[in-house]
């Protein structure tokens, strides 16, 4: 008699398989090498691997405005080990996340929080830690139980900085308003000086997109900024009337230096990290 096996919705990739001993029957579920286990071992490893494959491939698509929710786009195929088997699960509505726990959970002052999630009870289960993923960027480092998902700081105020992701693109939201982001405060140096990018960017980061300003006190002033190796990235002139910005994208040296000066140091300049990638 035919037998049908449904795809599992939570399936588990067969570390190794037994072939049926001759006379077995197709269903057996006994014997020295039941049949029966191995179909579906074999169907779990297909549906697992269509799972990952779903949509092309898992897609990080996040959003974040506030402290509380942190919107994550359906992930497609998540896999990570449970009990330490390989378990997929296929994500096709996304979640809100919100770090607090509804308030039960109290934000560190400054500080980079990664996103994970696993799989328990055949459900995505999310949660931060302060411990980033493995160099590939793939899952908690030492612990593929948990999927790496996103990353996001906050604010001497604990408040989370808002930002968007696509992928292993970040941009923070209204920056000037973020004190964690910002990394030159008054520069008034009239001698090349270095500063180095600490929080806003991380440290498997190495180029940060940038913004500078400043002010009106007077025409005639100006400013650089430079990478490490002394290239210019932007210059800044003070035309006495308004506020002057530049906004770019860069690459840095491994320990994200960057360098400025400015030609009075009346004439002070402000900057920013507006984003990564990572």
């Amino acid at each position: 008699m035919p037998m049908t096996y449904n795809e599992p919705t939570v399936p588990t990739y067969p570390a190794s398989v037994v072939l049926p001993t001759a006379g077995d029957g197709v269903g057996s579920t006994s014997g020295t090498a039941p049949a029966d286990p191995v179909w579906l071992k074999l169907q779990n490893g297909v549906a697992g691997a269509r799972f990952q494959g779903y949509g092309g491939g898992i897609r990080r698509s996040i959003k974040c405005y506030a402290s509380n929710a942190i919107t994550v786009n359906p992930l497609g195929g998540v896999a990570v080990k449970v009990a330490g088997v390989w378990t997929a699960l296929l994500d096709t509505t996304g979640t809100v996340f919100d770090p607090t726990a509804g308030g039960t959970v109290t934000l560190g002052i400054s500080t980079r929080y990664w996103l994970y999630v696993t799989i328990t009870a055949g459900a995505l289960v999310y949660s931060i830690s302060t411990t980033a993923p493995d160099s590939g960027r793939k899952y908690l480092n030492s612990d593929e139980s948990k999927l790496y998902i996103s990353t996001f700081i906050t604010n001497p105020d604990r408040s989370v900085v808002p930002y968007v992701q696509n992928d292993d693109r970040f941009d923070y939201y209204d920056t000037e308003n973020h004190p964690s982001l910002k990394v030159l405060n008054n520069g008034a140096a009239t001698l090349t000086t270095v500063v180095t990018i600490g929080l806003p960017l991380p440290t498997q980061s190495h180029n940060a997109s940038m913004r500078f300003s400043i002010g009106n006190a007077g025409p005639g002033h100006g400013a650089f900024i430079y990478d490490f190796a002394g290239t210019v990235l932007a210059s800044l002139a003070d035309n006495g009337v308004i506020a002057s910005y530049a906004n770019f994208n860069a690459a840095l040296d491994t320990a994200h230096k960057f360098q400025y000066n400015v030609s009075n140091a009346t004439y002070v300049i402000q900057g920013y990290v507006t984003g990564f990638n990572l």
